[in-house]
This record gives C-alpha cells, sequence and structure tokens, in this order.
C-alpha cells in the first residue's frame, strides 16, 4: 500500500526529474505566467458589438490584444510597443501567430450560458497561416489523435489531441496490477511523447472522478503540469487526492459547470462540457471545436430518462451538436457487449428493500463501489426506510461520502449513522453496514471482514453481505474467493449472479452504455468518423460492429490500440505513425524503476522459488574453507529431501576442485558453472526451475 511518506517520496522524486530535465533538442522554451493570487483566470472579451472577434484578439484598427498585458496596455511579448500595437514582421508584412499562453485559457460565453446572440456554439479560434518555429510542414493544419491509455484495456484512460503548437489531454487515469505483476501497486501510462512536447500542453481535461480517469494525475502532473478542468465534484475529488500526495506546486484546478454548457479556449481548442449520465455525479462528455473539424468525447457514460439524483444526460445538446456536424465520436466501449439498454438505478431501491424486509432481525452488510454516489443514497434511503443504523467503513467509501455530503450530492438524515465500535450497543435488526471490497480487493474492508482481520466487524452466523456490485474482468478468482470466506463465518451473500435463484431483481446497473444507448447516441451526434475507446479489443471490435449498422462507412472506423496515432486534416482521417506509449509500473515510492526482468524474476521466484549455493574460499589459495552452504526458499523444504541437498553440496564443490589455477574462484565463470549445473541436476530431479543463486565469500 502507498503509506503518506511513500507518496511524500514520490512526489519529491518527480519534483526533482522534473526540474533535471533537459529540454529536446531544437524545441522552443515553454511560455509561462504567475497564477494569480486567488486562482482566478483573465477572461478575454468575447464577441460583442465593438469589433472585437474571439480567438485572435484583433480589434477593428489592427491592434492585437495582448493577453498578458498588464493595466497600462504594454505588451508582454517581444515585439511589442508601449501602446499595445505589435511591430510587424518578416517580408509579408504579417505577424507571427503569437502562441497561446500556458495555462487558464477562456471562458468563451455563448447562448448557453447567458450571453450571446443564440448562436448554438463558439467556433474555434482560427490558424494564422504563418509557419510556426518548431512545427515542421508535414504537420502544418493537421490534427493529431494520440491515445496513450485505455484502448484494449480497461483502465489507464489518457487521450491528447495535438495541432500545431497546441495539445489538449483528455483524462489521467491509472490501472491497478494484474497477476503477473506482482509487488506492484499501481499501473500509469507512459507519457513520454507528451514530457518531450510539454511545452506545447494548454490544458487537462477530465470526463470523471473515477480512478481509471482521475488516479494518474499525482504520478504525472508534476512531470507536465498543466491546467485542469472539470466540473465540480471531480474538481473537488482530485483537490482531497492531490492533498495527499503533498505535491511540490499547487495544481491549479478550475470548476466548468456543464448544464450552463460551459465553453474554454485552450488554443486553438475550444472545449465545451456535457452533462451525461454515469456512476458518479458530474460525468460529462467533451466537445471539441478545431480548425479540422469538431471531436465529441463521450467519456464513461449510458443514458437514463429519470435518473435518482434528476440529472439526465443532455440529449437536447448532443442533438444540436450532431447538427452542427461532428467530425468523430470516441465512444465508451465498456458495456457494448450488452444487449438493449443498462437498467435504471431506481431498480435497485425496490431489491435493496426486499432484502432489508426478509432479514428483519439480521445484521445486513452491503459492499459497493466507493465512488458511486447514487447508489449511496439509495442505501441510505433504505437504511432510514427501514429505521436502521447505518455503519460507514473503509478509507475511500467515508472519504468519498464526506465530499458528497459537503457538496450537496447525498442527503444523511441526522442520527442515522453510527460509529463502528457503538454497534454493540444495538440489535442485529437495526444494524446496516455499508462497505468497500465488492470486488475482493486486497486489503479493503470486506476482504478482511472474510479473513477474521477487520478490526471493527466480525462476521457471524444469519449475517447478511450484499455485493451491490457486477465482478469487474479479470477480478473473478479474488471475489469467489472473498465470497467463499464469508459463507465459512455463516453469512449468507447476494450478488447478481445469484439474484435469479434468491428470486431478486436487479441488483447492480453499470454505469456504461448497452447496444441500444450506443445506437441512440451515434443516430443524435451522426459522426463521421468513429473511434471505439475505452475497453479491450473484443470490446472495441464489437462498438465498431454498431457503428456500422448506424450506417458509418467501415472505412471511417479505426479500431486501434494505444500509441496508434490518426491523422485529420481537410482530406480526412488516416493512420498515422506510432509514438512511445505503454506501462510505467508504480512500487512503493520508486516510478518505473521495476522494468520487465524485475517482474520476470519475481514470477520465477513465486512459481518455483529460491535455491542459494554459498561457498566460502580461501583468498589466497582459492579453495573451499568448509562445505557449501545450501539455502532454498519456496523450491523445495530441507529437512525432506536431505539426498537432493547432499547432491548439490557435491556438485559446488566438484567444480571448485576441479577449477584451472588460472580461473580465480570468485570470477564469473565459475559462479554460472555453478548456477547451470546446479540448475541442470534440479531440473532433472524435480522438473522444476528454481532462480539458482551462486554465492562466493572469500575470507
Amino acid at each position: 500500500m502507498l503509506t503518506l511518506r511513500k507518496r511524500k517520496e514520490i512526489c519529491k522524486n518527480m519534483a526533482e526529474e522534473t526540474n533535471n530535465q533537459p529540454k529536446p533538442a531544437g524545441e522552443p522554451q515553454p511560455n509561462t505566467r504567475p497564477a494569480s493570487s486567488n486562482g482566478a483566470q483573465a477572461n478575454q472579451t468575447s464577441g460583442g458589438g465593438q469589433g472585437r472577434r474571439q480567438g485572435n484578439g484583433q480589434n477593428q484598427n489592427g491592434q492585437r490584444r495582448n493577453n498578458n498585458a498588464g493595466g497600462n496596455g504594454r505588451s508582454n511579448n517581444r515585439g511589442g510597443n508601449g501602446n499595445g500595437q505589435r511591430k510587424e514582421r518578416g517580408g509579408m508584412g504579417r505577424p507571427p501567430r503569437m502562441r497561446m499562453p500556458k495555462g487558464p485559457q477562456t471562458f468563451v460565453h455563448g447562448s448557453f450560458n447567458g450571453s450571446g446572440n443564440g448562436n448554438s456554439s463558439a467556433p474555434a479560434a482560427p490558424k494564422a497561416a504563418v509557419q510556426l518555429r518548431g512545427v515542421s510542414k508535414t504537420d502544418a493544419g493537421k490534427l493529431k489523435i494520440i491515445p496513450l491509455g485505455g484502448l484494449n484495456q480497461i483502465g489507464k484512460n489518457i487521450m491528447a489531441l495535438e495541432y500545431e503548437d497546441d495539445i489538449i489531454i483528455m483524462d489521467m487515469g491509472f490501472t491497478f496490477p494484474g497477476e503477473d505483476q506482482p509487488g506492484i501497486d499501481l499501473v500509469i501510462p507512459d507519457v513520454t511523447y507528451l514530457e518531450e512536447r510539454k511545452h506545447k500542453i494548454r490544458g487537462i481535461l477530465i470526463t470523471h472522478a473515477h480512478e481509471d480517469h482521475v488516479g494518474g494525475i499525482p504520478f504525472i502532473l508534476p512531470k507536465i503540469p498543466a491546467p485542469i478542468y472539470a466540473a465540480q465534484f471531480t474538481i473537488k475529488f482530485i483537490e482531497r487526492k492531490l492533498e495527499e500526495y503533498k505535491l511540490p506546486f499547487k495544481p491549479e484546478l478550475h470548476i466548468v459547470d456543464p448544464d450552463k454548457h460551459d465553453k474554454i479556449q485552450l488554443g486553438v481548442f475550444n472545449v465545451e462540457f456535457l452533462r451525461i449520465t454515469h456512476s458518479i455525479p458530474d460525468a460529462c462528455s467533451l466537445v471539441i471545436r478545431n480548425p479540422v473539424g469538431t471531436i465529441l468525447n463521450t467519456g464513461d457514460w449510458r443514458f437514463e430518462e429519470n435518473p435518482v439524483d434528476g440529472k439526465a444526460s443532455d440529449k437536447q445538446r448532443l442533438k444540436e451538436v450532431g447538427d452542427e456536424g461532428v467530425m468523430m465520436l470516441m465512444c465508451d466501449s465498456t458495456s457494448c457487449e450488452k444487449t438493449g439498454r443498462s437498467p435504471s438505478e431506481a431498480e435497485i431501491v425496490d431489491t435493496i428493500d426486499e432484502i432489508l424486509v426478509r432479514n428483519y432481525n439480521k445484521r445486513v452488510v452491503i459492499a459497493a463501489f466507493a465512488s458511486q454516489i447514487t447508489r449511496m443514497q439509495i442505501i441510505i434511503d433504505a437504511v432510514a426506510k427501514s429505521k436502521r443504523k447505518l455503519v460507514v467503513v473503509g478509507r475511500s467509501m467515508l472519504n468519498n461520502l464526506e465530499l458528497a455530503v459537503k457538496l450537496g450530492y447525498v442527503k444523511i438524515p441526522a442520527g442515522l449513522i453510527i460509529k463502528a465500535r457503538d454497534m454493540s450497543k444495538y440489535q442485529d435488526g437495526q444494524i446496516v453496514v455499508v462497505s468497500t471490497g465488492s470486488q475482493g480487493e486486497t486489503f479493503s474492508a470486506l476482504q478482511r471482514m472474510g479473513t477474521g482481520d477487520h478490526r471493527d466487524v466480525k462476521l457471524k452466523q444469519n449475517d447478511v453481505v450484499i455485493l451491490s456490485a457486477s465482478i469487474i474482468p479479470g477480478n473473478e478468482k479474488s471475489v469467489w474467493g472473498m465470497v467463499d470466506n464469508l459463507y465459512r463465518w455463516g453469512a449468507y451473500v447476494y450478488q447478481p449472479s445469484t439474484a435469479d435463484f434468491d428470486g431478486l431483481g436487479t441488483m447492480h446497473t453499470s454505469g456504461h452504455a448497452s447496444i441500444d444507448e450506443i445506437k441512440e447516441m451515434i443516430q443524435l451526434t451522426r459522426p463521421k468518423y468513429y473511434l471505439p475507446i475505452h475497453g479491450e479489443m473484443h470490446h472495441m471490435f464489437h462498438n465498431a460492429a454498431i457503428a456500422k449498422t448506424e450506417g458509418i462507412a467501415d472505412e471511417n472506423i479505426f479500431v486501434i490500440e494505444d500509441g496508434q496515432t490518426l491523422i485529420a486534416d481537410e482530406k480526412g482521417i488516416k493512420e498515422g505513425p506510432k509514438v512511445t506509449s505503454g506501462s510505467v509500473l508504480i512500487d512503493g515510492a520508486g516510478i518505473g524503476d521495476v522494468q520487465e526482468i524485475v517482474l520476470k524474476d519475481r514470477l520465477a521466484m513465486s512459481s518455483d522459488g529460491v535455491f542459494m549455493a554459498i561457498a566460502t574460499i580461501d583468498k589466497k589459495t582459492g579453495r573451499l574453507k568448509v562445505s557449501p552452504d545450501i539455502i532454498s526458499r519456496g523450491f523445495i523444504y530441507m529437512k525432506d529431501n536431505t539426498e537432493l541437498v547432499h547432491k548439490s553440496r557435491q556438485i559446488v564443490q566438484t567444480i571448485f576442485d576441479k577449477r584451472d589455477i588460472s580461473t580465480p574462484a570468485n570470477s564469473l565463470i565459475i559462479k554460472t558453472r555453478v548456477r547451470d549445473e546446479l540448475a541442470n541436476y534440479l531440473f532433472k530431479v524435480t522438473k522444476r526451475n528454481p532462480i539458482v543463486l551462486p554465492v562466493v565469500i572469500e575470507v
């Protein structure tokens, strides 16, 4: 687990790496700007009746308005004069394109957030025709779509868009390690491509607050610092997360309102946030307008007509964006293999009520995802209805519930929640415990209850456990192992996979769109090109098949993996070159220092163990002083294998006795011979391949 001390060490190391990292040769230095003391951003003047035009900052008199100009009208850019006018340079008599400053840009006001002339969108600022230093002719006028995580895998989502001298990033998540990554805490995307171009990054856009979309921020942000934009709950979630890691700088976090269709100008990119339904508050889709065409990134989403929180997906605005014209739809693939539509969250209400009534005299433990705030409200309402008390266990569950209550997303009746240590004051039928651990996570509260290690909740006969979550692919073994442990304590477990057996209705609903919802999204937005995202390869292939049924041409659908870029220009979209991508492993305080060979050694040790032969030799003569020592860990039990141990000693002794006197006893040649001959003998006898470690000690 990552302790607070380890997190501080991680951030300190990352800050030192960032400060010491040399700039790539030939690349321009980044523009920087000090943040204002109150964190507010300066707004540029939007379109109106005074002749000023949004995006290029030019007025009717040919004067260029400088974003960094102070109150006296003096320009902070090179070439500016005291009157704020920009000196023209070059044989064509035209000024070169002014690079947008790094940091927060303009919130563009339009008909959807209180002003404007009624137009449904604000067009992206046109690019200047003058060639930029550092932008090659082959890149001029082209949009690069750069997936660095989340394609051909669940989690670790990150996508970048690059147009000449501007880059924006969408999401920055992590994933949990697999069984083939022993000892690893977290896995984050490799952002080498972005590090080499960090002076171009204008902003980071976050769709929602799930860890597979925000979990990588504490580790990646120090390497590519840029302002972050997201809806309220997401920003507050990120803010709390970053407080735990004690970053060496103050992150720039900006709240946008999807219900007002806030638009942000980041270089050439005009970004609009739209409300979408998911299993966490304030999830958003992103409408990204740029000189090549409009891109719509759905984020994680589903459609629900009557959500529990009353905030439905903004289908009307999606249709309007479709009317404007969508060049490419990037669509979540996670649940695209499920037919029909995802069940309503409201259906879970009746199921939980039914279980509490059936077990009116028993203690009930409910496990759910800590991020499912709507599910938390359903559980709270059910507990209040059954006149029970609620106990909350699990650090992430407590933190998220506290944040949701503070922001007004969850309402809790006074006196409903009690502390875990006070459970003994109540009858079993008066208690409901809500817990983390629905996926069998190693150190989660429910997993520790199953092993009997939880400090406050000790399971007993007749307890009832509800798993209000489906099993994420890859977690089957850990979940079923945990369920078996729960049964061993005498508890009965209700779960979605056995709902029919128990005569129950819906116990969990996905936060991701099923087939019919994806079809509706395509019908609303009518994209020309289609890119399945957020899923394994089979998910993305099936998502692509859905797009074909809705009339999108086969050659306009791209099923690609991380690192495979797409290039868009006025002629269309095609595959571009591959860029550096992959995974960076976090192990304790180390980031990226565990390589593939280390994992192979760990796997070998975990599967076949270690066999060590220690030879103590005379430094002058090179002869053995004593019989070789043999140590076995995870390979054999030495007391039951005395013959094998004795033979291994003989092999080592023979090698040293018969060595050529010209070959030093502690040379690599002798050590390699010991390793190979022992390994061959051990495999011959046991058919196993432990890691053999020869050690030579001179005395």
